[in-house]
């Protein structure tokens, strides 16, 4: 499936059911990720077959700090480019 086709894909997924989007989007990203490693690597992790499992987390290594703005009389800040994340002051 080209990248265009699985995007639609996970975008419908998504829209029906946001737990199930994130669920498969997962999943299908590994071989993406995996594809960073060297050809040879690659091919160790899949020399079994193509039932791999791979565990692992990504977390913020930045800082997000936001955009101080007022609401309601109270002062808050609102990161730019994530709906509804308002982090208070």
């Amino acid at each position: 499936m080209d990248l265009r086709t699985g995007m639609a894909v996970l975008e419908t997924l998504a829209r029906a059911d946001g737990s199930t989007g994130w669920t498969v989007m997962i999943g299908a990203e590994t071989p993406h990720l995996l594809a960073l490693l060297s050809r040879d690597r690659f091919d160790k992790i899949y020399a079994a077959g193509p039932d791999v499992v791979v565990a692992g987390a990504f977390a913020p290594q930045g800082r997000a700090p936001g955009l101080p703005v007022t609401m309601h009389g109270h002062r808050t800040r609102v990161i730019v480019g994530v709906p509804g994340s308002l982090v208070g002051v």
